[in-house]
């Protein structure tokens, strides 16, 4: 059973206004987004804090872990798009 019921669309960070990007960084309100790119935020929102933690339960988390979660049935997202996702995530938060 999926429970994504937004297919997220890749932001693309070359293209975006930068001031928005300061903006959503500032204050975290992604109204001015499309609902598929606030889908694909929220994604990357969740690496940053799985890469955080980096222990849950007594387990490493793992970029591979983080993949895999992301390629699961909950997520649903394919190989490319669970690793731009992971890629995207860092690059931009970090």
């Amino acid at each position: 059973m999926k429970t994504n019921l937004v297919k997220p669309s890749r932001v693309d960070f070359e293209k975006a206004d930068i001031g928005q990007i300061g903006r959503i960084l500032a204050t975290g309100d992604l109204d001015s987004l499309p609902e598929e790119q606030r889908a694909y935020y929220d994604l990357m929102e969740m690496v940053r804090g799985l890469r955080a933690r980096m222990r849950y339960n007594g387990k490493v988390i793992t970029k591979a872990g983080i993949i895999r979660l992301l390629k699961s049935e909950v997520y649903g997202l394919s190989d490319w798009m669970a690793r731009q996702v992971y890629a995207d995530s860092v690059n931009f938060f970090y």
